[in-house]
């Protein structure tokens, strides 16, 4: 153990030397921190409420960016539901400084409440836009700032279910500037797709085969100074099996079913059988997209027409059935090349006179030996 005393000196000197170093090093950095905010917001008199500009009567540029982290189609209601972060990038002037005179700090983050944001929000979402108030802002050192917002959107989305569950839908998130014009603000893409490196499928039954982003100028009246929006479209895929199966093989069934029942003998009572089990099967689809697809629309998906269609063929069927079913238990049969006719419990003679046809009925007797 005292063999042992000077190297176990040496090291705890060493580790508290590291230790004073870091908490230095940390000390010397929040005093580099402190100085800068010190000079870019009291010094400068910094004004979160005026806007900044490169030019004198110039609109601030604003950069934008959309990541779709995860989406979710609500159908019934005809929503996209979306998961994402959308990426704001602006310059301002008045918060430039030379990294070397701040021990080669280049950036600082503040609250956003510290800066100023522009009202930037989608403009198709019932949700809005969420802002969360511990949000910071990077700012580097040649006065760009980086604000990356998270969202939980819900926007509205015309869904056309014509070739369901084989469909494809295109929806889109509308973003610009909600009171600033284009003399104000002026939204530029920094890329011309929205980001989908962090999307993550998972469970849902949609995939997304197409993204665009489009820059519009929009002007309501003549006399109104024109806006500028940015609009992210997806093109979707569904991709739900379990949908296939549930429309296909009650397809396939129903089909074979409806053909059989044309298939057998007239007024047997096994062809009402084989109706009643189609038009049951046929009720209980349509009430399955009853509960799974919306009621309004204006594109019925064909699949419904179909099991609707079927529906009644299975209820003609049936009738039909019923029908003839009827007209064969008749006691009456009528021959018109030899004049006779018969049934079970009378004999019936028939004879043509004058163009005219008259039945006589007689009774059979009873043979008494």
């Amino acid at each position: 153990m005292v063999r042992n005393t000077p190297c176990l000196s040496l090291v705890t000197v060493i580790f508290m030397s590291a230790i004073v170093m870091a908490a230095k090093g940390h000390s010397q950095e929040k005093n580099d921190i402190w100085r800068l905010r010190k000079e870019l917001f009291e010094k400068r008199q910094y004004d979160k409420n005026v806007r900044p500009t490169n030019h004198e009567h110039g609109p601030t540029e604003i950069m934008l960016q959309f990541t779709f982290v995860r989406i979710k189609v609500d159908e019934l209601n005809g929503n996209l539901l979306t998961h994402g972060c959308l990426s704001l990038v602006w310059n301002e002037s008045s918060l430039k400084w030379r990294p070397r005179e701040y021990n080669n700090l280049t950036y600082i983050k503040v609250p956003a409440n510290e800066v100023w944001i522009p009202d930037i929000i989608v403009q198709n979402s019932y949700e809005g836009l969420n802002n969360y108030p511990d949000s910071l802002v990077n700012i580097r050192h040649n006065g760009a700032i980086f604000h990356l917002q998270k969202l939980t959107l819900a926007t509205q989305c015309d869904m056309d279910l014509t070739y369901w569950p084989f469909d494809k839908q295109t929806c889109s998130i509308r973003v610009g500037a909600w009171t600033s014009d284009a003399n104000e603000v002026k939204p530029i893409l920094l890329v011309d797709e929205p980001e989908l490196t962090y999307f993550e499928a998972g469970t849902s039954p949609w995939e997304i085969i197409g993204a665009k982003s489009e820059l519009n100028n929009l002007k309501y009246a003549e006399d109104m100074i024109p806006r500028h929006d940015v609009v992210f479209t997806l093109e979707l895929q569904r991709r739900s099996a379990f949908d296939v199966k549930m429309v296909l093989v009650p397809a396939i069934v129903i089909s074979l079913l409806v053909l059989i029942t044309f298939w057998m003998t007239p007024g047997s009572p096994e062809r009402i059988h084989v109706g009643c089990v189609a038009v049951i099967i046929n009720t209980m689809m349509l009430l399955y997209f009853r509960y799974v697809l919306p009621a309004s629309g204006n594109h019925i998906p064909l699949v419904v027409v179909f099991y609707v269609a079927s529906l009644s063929l299975s209820a003609v069927g049936i009738v039909i059935t019923l029908i003839t079913g009827s007209l064969s238990r008749r006691t009456t049969s009528y021959d018109f090349g030899t004049g006779c006719a018969g049934s079970h419990t009378q004999s019936n003679v028939c004879t043509l006179s004058k163009g005219s046809l008259k039945f006589i009925t007689h009774k059979p007797q009873m043979k008494v030996s």
